[in-house]
């Protein structure tokens, strides 16, 4: 998909000039506009306005790659069309509606280059009749000042001076990159947003900051919570933040909304049908972001889903109909196919209830900690990925019970406790993974990946079950000492577990066994002995004594390749 730096936004038009030549009175009105309603424009710039009255079509010609427009309204009504041409993929377009009434679109709007950026802080409102291909395209009712667009800085904020409002979609949307953003937005029963190989965004915050990566893909970030109520087009109180009860189509789809207390029954409410297309370089991904409640029904989804609140999550209820998993918590309530790839962020732990179990194709957990020693977290996944926010996993206890795993951490600021099936591939990811400095054997089960492992305990010994594969990656530090070295053996003596290590190694006074090395390239270890087994391991300095009456903490009973000594031993602490 070609890159898009900057992005073309498609603006509705429309001069007093030509408002005069339609007639509201050959059509009977539509939501309190005409079918032939076209935008007013109040300052095009320098964008050429054009009317054809015998088709009814406005047409906005832009010369230069940025443009600003200032609308008296933005209304397009069902027998209408709106032609919005900018000159390259990379010209935007800022079109805003200074009049006091919110804007409807019924008719067709096309916008084939760039981004096209619709501003309305009294609320949009898009009809079933609707029809709207654009390229880039932002609807919004929050506020960007002329300076951050002209600079490309795409800061939306809510003006203190207007209403909490709304955007409502009943129609069809279809371009790139969609991002329809608002005090409240609701994707209704009839409405349908199509991005297949980009994005769609629904966000609801006072401050929503809207991005571009290298892949020309949109991406939003809520910096601050709604913090009004807001109404309906009929007055009534919105209860979501978020909804869709329409369908959304897209290679990547995001709900994002934060919100003040009692502001909204749920933050995100999602009943509709939304699909990840995955049509770009990477899976396509369905991620809901709230500080609120959660209603996410994702059966429809067959792809990586993600879901992250601004709260700890406690789930109560796990179960399983078919192919269908339904997770229930304080809060949250999200249904999805047991084959997608779910992920869970909380702001700080994720715990379930004794008997809650959480299922998946492969699970990812993010937060500080996970469950807990009396309590641990339940998952029943292939694939498994603990991901620690802040601080260390420290692995106080790892024990088998018959077919299941059980990992705890210190009872005080620990990562927690999990269960696990012993046939899982089991990631644990932190800033530092360890393992207790006590005097106890540690005992690792199944496949696991560790970032940044790090045992500096002399006399440790680790067990690693036989035929399993162990994954280091990041940095890979083990320190013993001559006299104490750390051993690294296999639960089975003479048969062999598998390491591969993807990062930087600092292994120093270690003893190997029954090993084989599947890396890319050998082990390189300080000061260490590599027994039986030891495969594509290999020593910076050698035991040059022919019996074992040598002192290991001598220097001269070591030699490198070139026949020297190391400059010093390492001792026991």
């Amino acid at each position: 998909m070609k890159v898009l730096s900057l992005l073309c936004l498609t603006v509705l038009a429309f001069s007093l000039v030509a408002c005069s030549g339609l007639h509201a009175e050959d059509a009977a009105p539509e939501q309190g506009i005409s079918p032939t309603a076209l935008p007013v424009v109040i300052d095009p710039g320098t964008v050429a306005v054009t009317t054809n009255p015998i088709t009814n079509t406005q047409t906005w010609t832009a010369a230069d790659s940025i443009s600003m427009m200032d609308l008296a309204s933005g209304n397009v009504g069902s027998q209408a069309r709106l032609e919005v041409f900018l000159p390259t993929d990379d010209s935007r377009l800022l079109a805003k509606v200074l009049g006091n009434d919110p804007t409807y679109w019924n008719g067709n709007i096309y916008c084939p280059r760039g981004l096209f950026v619709f501003e309305n802080q009294n609320g949009i409102n898009i009809g079933p009749q609707a029809q709207i291909n654009v390229n880039n395209l932002i609807a919004t009712t929050l506020d960007i000042s002329a300076n951050n667009f002209l600079n490309g800085n795409y800061i939306l904020e809510h003006n203190v001076n207007s209403r909490y409002a709304y955007i409502l979609n009943e129609g069809r949307i279809t371009g790139s990159n969609i991002a329809l953003i608002a005090s409240a937005v609701c994707n209704g029963d009839n409405g349908v947003l199509v991005a297949r190989v980009g994005t769609v965004n629904l966000a609801s915050g006072d401050k929503v900051t809207v991005s571009f990566d290298m892949r020309g893909l949109m991406q939003i970030e809520v910096n601050d919570k709604t913090t009004g109520k807001v109404l309906d087009m009929q007055g009534n109180d919105v209860k979501d933040a978020i909804k869709n009860s329409g369908t959304i189509e897209a290679a990547q789809v995001m709900m994002s909304a934060r919100t003040a207390n009692d502001i909204f029954e749920n933050a995100v409410n999602n009943t509709g049908i939304v699909k990840a297309t995955g049509m770009i370089e990477v899976d396509g991904v369905i991620k809901i972001v709230a500080n609120g409640n959660i209603n996410a029904n994702l059966a429809d989804s067959n792809g990586k889903i993600w879901i992250e609140t601004l709260k700890d999550i406690f789930i109560s209820a796990c179960t399983r109909i078919g192919d269908l998993i339904t997770i229930e918590g304080n809060g949250l309530k999200a249904t999805y196919m047991v084959t997608s790839d779910f992920t869970l962020k909380a702001d700080n732990a994720i715990d379930t209830t004794p008997g809650a179990i959480l299922q998946g194709n492969s699970i990812t957990l993010i937060a500080n900690r996970f469950g807990a020693t009396h309590t641990p977290l339940q998952i029943d996944s292939p694939n498994i990925h603990i991901k620690r926010t802040t601080g260390d996993i420290d692995i106080l206890e790892s024990m088998g019970i018959g077919t299941s795993v059980q990992i705890t951490g210190p009872p005080e600021g620990g990562f927690g406790s999990i269960i696990y099936p012993k046939s899982s591939s089991l990631t644990l990811e932190a800033a530092r993974t360890t393992v207790s400095t006590d005097a106890n054997p540690a005992y690792f089960y199944g496949n696991i990946t560790f970032y940044n492992f790090e045992c500096t305990t002399p006399g440790k010994v680790i067990y690693f079950e036989a035929g399993k594969t162990y994954t280091f990656e990041g940095a890979f530090k083990l320190q013993g000492a001559t006299d104490a070295c750390i051993k690294l053996l296999s639960s089975d003596k003479g048969n062999p577990w598998y390491i591969s290590t993807n990062g930087s190694e600092n292994l120093t006074a270690i003893w190997v066994e029954d090993s084989i090395n599947i890396s890319k390239k050998e082990v390189i270890t300080h000061l260490s002995t590599l027994r039986e087994g030891a495969v594509r391991w290999d020593a910076d300095y050698i035991w040059v004594h022919a019996d074992a009456d040598g002192t290991w903490s001598d220097v001269t009973s070591w030699k490198d390749g070139t026949g020297n000594n190391p400059g010093s031993m390492p001792g026991a602490n």
